[in-house]
């Protein structure tokens, strides 16, 4: 199961932390990074009311010192890449992303929408950093049209805390073109018309107002803190905890799928560097 474009405050927190709680030491391998397991709960999808507590790996390595698996979308999904340019505190890369799918019946809310694949990104993220400080800006163009293009906008500040702990804290402002509100928070004529005759038929979840065709206003689509907190067990081995804050803006917030305008999520987990 790939998890959804939510878990931003996870994707951005978990490299920075493991970075941290690392020695100096021999110049890298040929293959270096982490592994590790979660503990996560969050909304089943943006916008809804009903939750996930799900176990879930991942991934954050880097092959040869030029291409990486683990996050793409600037941190957005998961992915993989390549740095393009990576110079002092600047770094440019590349990557493709995949982001998750959104079956029908993963809630009542979603009834009569059918089901959605996943969605495979093209995109690109600039970032530069100053000391603890690091400023990003990410776009990504979807494989199919119908998925529009996004950009995310990213400030964090991370460091250690002493002896053994290490934080980071965040925030990110996400943005989507009217075919990318659409793919995630719009409702077709089609759709709209199944929804009505769910409705008819007294199907759960359903409002009298979710039977009504929706397009979003295009923008911004949502704001985002994050922040985590990790101890360094030993040279190889942290425990994590990770935690964020979602609002869903303008279009995305007026959306007949959305249930909580405003979400958590939260994280537990390991991590072992290689």
């Amino acid at each position: 199961m790939l998890l959804r474009p939510a878990l931003v405050a996870f994707a951005l927190s978990l490299p920075l932390a493991s970075a941290l709680s690392q020695r100096p030491e021999a110049p890298a391998p040929l293959v270096s990074g982490q592994i590790g397991a979660l503990v996560l709960s969050l909304p089943s999808y943006p916008g809804a009311d009903q939750r996930w507590v799900v176990p879930v790996p991942f991934v954050d390595l880097r092959l040869a010192r030029r291409l990486y698996l683990g996050d793409g979308l600037g941190g957005l999904s998961a992915g993989v890449g390549a740095y393009l340019i990576e110079l002092g505190g600047f770094s440019w890369t590349a990557d493709l992303a995949l982001t998750s799918d959104r079956p029908e019946d993963r809630t009542d809310a979603l009834a009569g929408m059918g089901d959605r694949g996943f969605g495979l990104f093209g995109g690109s993220t600039i970032a530069y950093r100053i000391g603890p400080v690091e400023a990003s800006a990410a776009a990504a163009i979807g494989l199919e049209d119908r998925m529009g293009l996004m950009g995310v906008l990213a400030l964090s500040v991370a460091g250690p805390l002493g002896g053994r702990w290490f934080g980071q804290v965040g925030n990110a402002a996400v943005f989507g073109d009217c075919a990318n509100l659409r793919w995630d928070f719009g409702v077709s004529t089609e759709q709209a018309l199944r929804r009505r005759q769910l409705i008819e038929q007294g199907a759960p979840g359903l409002d009298p107002g979710d039977g009504v065709p929706y397009a979003p206003e295009c923008g911004l689509r949502e704001l985002r803190a994050t922040g985590s907190l990790g101890y360094a067990l030993s040279q190889r081995l942290s425990i994590i905890g990770t935690g964020g804050a979602v609002r869903l803006e303008r279009g995305a917030a007026a959306s007949p799928l959305t249930r909580e305008r405003n979400s958590w999520e939260a994280g537990l987990g390991l991590s072992w560097r290689l």
